[in-house]
């Protein structure tokens, strides 16, 4: 394979190396094919014959007559009317690997893949606060969340957005800390630490899942809201 073409969206690489089934998926991935291929380089010449040898691995081989109609005359169509090459997650959410094993994904929404650590200080200030606003049992179940987020952040090498989705996190604390929540309950707990400004969803996975797509979460600056008993009213940097 032309080497320009390995830094295609995963699902359309995949698409373009296995073929397509007949119908609304071939459609689709003859545009997304042909868009990506426009912003790696390739010229329309180029894309033709690539399309070719894809019609070649898709369900039913197009014949002569088709392959102009259905694929050199589309490829002069997007030329003529597709200014800027560019086709998004979303539009491609169908076909979605999953935003945890897409390559393209991570390379594009998370630009600082270097190993973060929270301070210490940090995490003394959110335990007291959380210790204070929400005692015993609850304070003690969004502690463990946030160290679930903080290990995997670390095991994983995220850098500042860390991808994990709810079934991940429960899997994690039933494993270490013998925690067993409802995804209803897990939901309404990281509710809680978003609306404290501890975390932020910084990219959201595909809305209605709590066992399909990951979410993108991040640290946030945080201070001691207003009439917290707070040894300081100054915004800290989980990185400083």
């Amino acid at each position: 394979m032309d080497q320009r073409l390995e830094g295609m969206m995963d699902c359309i690489k995949k698409a373009f190396l296995e073929g397509s089934a007949r119908g609304l998926e071939f459609r689709k991935m003859r545009h997304g094919i042909i868009v990506e291929m426009i912003r790696l380089g390739l010229t329309k010449e180029e894309i033709k014959e690539q399309l070719l040898e894809w019609n070649k691995r898709c369900e039913r081989v197009l014949g002569p007559s088709e392959q102009r109609t259905q694929l050199g005359n589309y490829v002069e169509w997007v030329f003529k009317r597709i200014k800027e090459p560019r086709i998004g997650c979303r539009a491609m959410c169908d076909y979605c690997l999953g935003t945890e094993n897409c390559e393209f994904f991570k390379k594009k929404y998370v630009l600082n893949r270097k190993v973060t650590e929270p301070s210490a200080f940090y995490w003394s200030e959110i335990t007291k606060f959380l210790d204070e606003r929400y005692a015993g049992h609850p304070g003690l179940i969004l502690k463990l969340i946030l160290a679930v987020l903080r290990d995997y952040q670390q095991e994983k090498g995220t850098g500042e957005v860390i991808f994990i989705s709810f079934r991940k996190i429960c899997q994690i604390l039933a494993d270490k800390h013998s925690y067993h929540p409802s995804p209803m309950e897990l939901s309404r707990k990281m509710a809680i630490l978003v609306e404290e400004g501890i975390i932020e969803i910084a990219i959201h996975g595909k809305s209605g899942t709590f066992k399909q797509l990951a979410n993108g979460y991040r640290f946030l600056p945080w201070s001691w809201p207003q009439g917290a008993n707070s040894p300081t009213t100054t915004h800290i940097n989980p990185f400083v």
